[in-house]
């Protein structure tokens, strides 16, 4: 496994955003040697997709990218937070986006979350529109084991928006792992 190749015989948590959350609950169903637990930020059990992103990403590309500016940060987010981290998204082809997209609308792993037996921390933005705070709690209370913090002040980009809150939140979990 190209875990065991990456860490060896130490421990190891998990941290997937979003869709990264998605292939972290994927990963956790078989979950490979030495991973002790998982951190969810701003992901679901489901991920369904607007169908306006696809019809955004397949006739005006521009048009979704704008959309991120009023759905993906919280209403605290600076300008030039929002910029740069359009931006940084611009940079990656429209029909990729496109994928990524349908691959989350095909994401359903709500009757497989009790098979997941790994200690999880939950963490999302309150102010999150694409994946809410609903989408959170139902992982917290369908995932034995997994703990839900919330932080103020910041949307789907809560790494970005609260990096200092997040980072508390995952360091703390780390603590109750013993790592």
């Amino acid at each position: 496994l190209a875990a065991e190749r990456l860490f060896g015989s130490k421990p190891f948590v998990l941290v997937g955003h979003s869709m990264g959350g998605a292939i972290t609950l994927e990963l956790s169903l078989t979950p490979p040697n030495g991973l002790k637990g998982i951190v969810l930020v701003g992901s679901g059990a489901k991920l369904a997709v607007t169908r306006a992103i696809f019809q955004m990403l397949s006739e005006n590309p521009e048009a979704f990218f704008e959309s991120l500016d009023r759905f993906a940060f919280s209403s605290a987010a600076s300008r030039a937070l929002r910029d740069r981290l359009i931006r940084l998204t611009q940079r990656c082809p429209p029909g990729v986006i496109f994928n990524d997209f349908k691959a989350c609308d095909h994401f359903d792993l709500r009757n497989r979350l009790p098979e997941i037996k790994l200690p999880t921390l939950v963490l999302c933005g309150e102010e999150d529109q694409l994946t809410p705070l609903k989408y959170s709690r139902y992982l917290q209370e369908n995932l034995s084991g997994s703990s839900l913090v919330t932080i103020p002040q910041a949307g789907h980009m809560v790494m970005a928006e609260q990096p200092a809150l997040l980072n508390k939140a995952i360091e703390s979990f780390l603590s109750t792992l013993g790592l």
